[in-house]
């Protein structure tokens, strides 16, 4: 996210730019959700035709100098402004041949979980759009992939089928079964429902066969009930009542509807919540739980419900910070 940040940031042009200074709180942190969220209710007064009841007002900006500017005009700006920064985040979350140097990063994760937990299967929920995950499956000798997608032999197209996540999977092979909650850069909105396609391309016009690109960008707070979204939800929802653990990376904990899924679980008393991130602490106690400071963590750490790794997946020994922790505490067992 901090890289997205900073390459929308390179993009931006000075008027662009100027936005910024009337969109707060973004002036210093850069935060991109934060934006976006600000664009969408910009687009939503302009939808309702509340653009008209400005229409003689001005906006004034002053990045680099004050810049005056009519509603419409700046209406056009946010828009642009907001393309930009889908256009951003394609390219920041492409699949680059270079990206395989990480590769074993998900060989070392996938063959801890598995001593750890001695489960033959592994279910992955991202909020991720890259396809790091799918390429590295793929691409690793002795693993497979369900995500959801299925070849159709009539229309010879990769189509939305949640059916197929209970396909089998080949023998001699770690089954992983991937559910991309926020969408991915291959996912359009096709003619014959959702599609997965390659490559990764950016849609700004619908065309005939695909209408859109399937993404929730950062900044939706709507709960989500387009597909494939409803089901992804719905299937992590799911599972967060089965499981005894889930571990969480890198995660900010910024969506309300999955935050609702992970305060559920961590109150029954029936699931440990792992979280590692540099800034676990704070994202934690402030976005997930919403307490006023740290020290409301407590409890939750001393009931194990929570457990905290305090460190970036692939650096600072995260191996061992995990290990270490998988090691410290017990299995969950039903608490009052």
């Amino acid at each position: 996210m901090e890289e997205l940040q900073n390459r929308i940031h390179q993009r931006l042009e000075d008027r662009e730019r100027d936005l910024l200074s009337i969109l707060p709180p973004v002036v210093g942190d850069k935060d991109a959700e934060v934006i976006l969220q600000h664009l969408a209710a910009i687009e939503n007064l302009s939808q309702r035709g509340l653009d008209r009841l400005f229409q003689k007002s001005r906006v004034t900006a002053s990045y680099s100098s004050p810049t005056e500017v009519s509603f419409k005009g700046f209406v056009e700006r946010c828009r642009s402004l907001e393309e930009t920064i889908k256009d951003t985040i394609f390219n920041v979350y492409q699949f680059l041949p270079e990206c395989e140097s990480g590769f074993h990063l998900y060989s070392n994760l996938f063959s801890i979980i598995s001593q750890k937990s001695g489960a033959k299967e592994q279910y992955v929920y991202t909020t991720n759009y890259d396809r790091v995950i799918e390429e590295f499956c793929q691409r690793r000798e002795g693993f497979q992939i369900r995500d959801g997608y299925e070849h159709d032999s009539k229309t010879g197209l990769n189509l939305w089928k949640p059916s197929s996540f209970g396909a089998p999977f080949t023998t001699d092979t770690v089954p992983v079964r991937l559910f991309k909650l926020h969408g991915s850069l291959n996912w359009k909105d096709g003619e014959y429902g959702p599609e997965r396609i390659s490559p990764e391309i950016r849609l700004k016009q619908p065309t005939t066969m695909l209408k859109k690109d399937l993404l929730i960008y950062p900044g939706s707070k709507d709960p989500p009930e387009q597909e494939p979204f409803r089901t992804l939800y719905e299937r992590f929802e799911t599972q967060m009542k089965e499981n005894d653990r889930c571990l969480a990376i890198g995660f900010s904990f910024r969506d309300p509807y999955l935050n609702r899924i992970f305060r559920d679980y961590v109150n029954s008393g029936k699931g440990q919540l792992l979280v590692m991130s540099r800034n676990c602490k704070q994202t934690v106690a402030t976005n997930l739980l919403g307490l006023r400071d740290v020290a409301g963590l407590d409890r939750y750490l001393e009931s194990n419900s929570i457990a905290l790794i305090p460190c970036h997946f692939g650096v600072d020994d995260w191996t061992v910070a995990l290990n270490n922790t998988l090691m410290k505490i017990p299995f969950p067992v039903e608490r009052p």
